[in-house]
């Protein structure tokens, strides 16, 4: 898609432009800055609907949570299974290892209790 630049018209006062100018650059910096991203419906807000300057506006965005559910947020942090995400490699091989050991605990019991036949 083509982007095209709309230019004031020959009759506009050299400070209309120039308000214009300024104003479009406000909007911009809220709209695109670091502090609008998950942060979007506040900041269209801040930008089109106050007065605000930007460096005020963009210490209001950086204090506004974002709008991610928090539900998401927490499940993406523990999981489905309510196990932690941040579980390491040397973590889980820890618990398979003792996962067979039990298993293996649960198969002598059978076998001495005479539940199965040994292997």
């Amino acid at each position: 898609m083509k982007k095209t630049v709309q230019t004031a018209p020959r009759n506009m006062n050299a400070e209309v432009v120039a308000a214009i100018a300024g104003e479009r650059a406000r909007v911009s910096s809220i709209l695109e800055s670091p502090q609008a991203k998950g942060r979007e419906k506040v900041a269209v807000r801040l930008a089109l609907h106050s007065d605000m300057a930007v460096a005020d506006a963009l210490d209001l965005l950086a204090s506004t949570p974002t709008e991610e559910n928090p539900f998401v947020q927490y499940m993406n942090q523990v999981g489905p299974s309510g196990v932690p995400m941040q579980t390491t490699v040397q973590e889980l091989d820890a618990k398979q290892a003792r996962l067979a050991q039990l298993k293996e605990i649960g198969n002598h019991l059978n076998v001495t209790r005479g539940y199965k036949k040994a292997r």
